[in-house]
């Protein structure tokens, strides 16, 4: 296993002769994630099967129930995940019935959304890996679906300091939410009936979300709580059917 591995056996502990508050992160743990360490069941419960996620993934990957709830929310024979790090929505469109396409710039990611997704009893082809920039293959049409999956990078950790999220310029990918919905709506293979979700911050600048919708359009902002506090909102384009009522609990 490669050091920038995180799985099954890697631990957090004192070892002997620590002395409190001086907890030492065996195994490669990265102290960059260990606030994150206590929730990694909630990312996946199935965590201590054998789940591999790099530092990133501990603090980007959409919780299990939320991942679930997306799921429910948005589904469609053909779901493109356009960020799909780890693997947890990924996993979870598979596992509602979709035949997924996965998409992640990072070669490791897809290798470890790969590995989880067997842990979940995901079969072979269910989900399609695509390494490359969703910006790019968007433009390019390399990839069609029923529906549209986003959850952009937020810009780490970090996107908490800021009072509102721009969705005037994303951090990382360096587009506006609104280039990033259009090229989204390119990869449905039936505009009038295909669907587009986008995961957006808790911290997001609604006032500025609804200078952007175009004449004309209805928009839903679903606001996403996890045991009793905001996680997010997800934001809901061309007709998202709603399988089962309510929200991630």
């Amino acid at each position: 296993m490669a050091a920038a591995l995180l799985g099954f056996g890697w631990l957090l502990g004192y070892s002997s002769g620590d002395s409190p508050g001086k907890a030492k992160w065996k195994l490669g743990v990265s102290s960059r994630i260990r606030k994150y360490w206590p929730s990694r069941y909630s990312i996946f419960s199935k965590y201590d099967d054998g789940i591999l996620l790099d530092d990133e993934g501990f603090y980007s990957a959409t919780p299990e129930a939320l991942a679930n709830h997306h799921a429910r929310r948005c589904f469609g024979k053909v779901v493109i995940d356009a960020f799909s790090g780890c693997g947890g929505n990924s996993i979870a469109f598979a596992r509602a019935g979709a035949k997924v396409i996965a998409i992640d710039t990072n070669p490791s990611r897809l290798e470890m959304l790969k590995h989880n997704s067997r842990i979940y009893g995901v079969r072979e082809g269910e989900i399609e890996t695509l390494e490359g920039d969703f910006l790019t293959l968007s433009k390019e049409g390399r990839v069609q679906g029923d529906v549209v999956f986003l959850s952009p990078p937020w810009g780490g950790p970090e996107y908490k300091k800021s009072t509102a999220f721009d969705l005037g310029r994303l951090p990382v990918i360096h587009i506006s939410l609104f280039q990033l919905l259009n090229l989204a709506r390119l990869c449905l293979r039936d505009p009038t009936q295909g669907r587009v979700a986008c995961f957006l911050p808790k911290n997001t600048n609604i006032s500025q979300l609804k200078s952007l919708i175009p004449h004309g359009e209805q928009w839903e902002l679903e606001c996403n709580r996890l045991n009793g506090f905001v996680k997010g909102y997800t934001l809901l384009l061309n007709g998202c059917t709603l399988l089962l009522n309510g929200t991630a609990t």
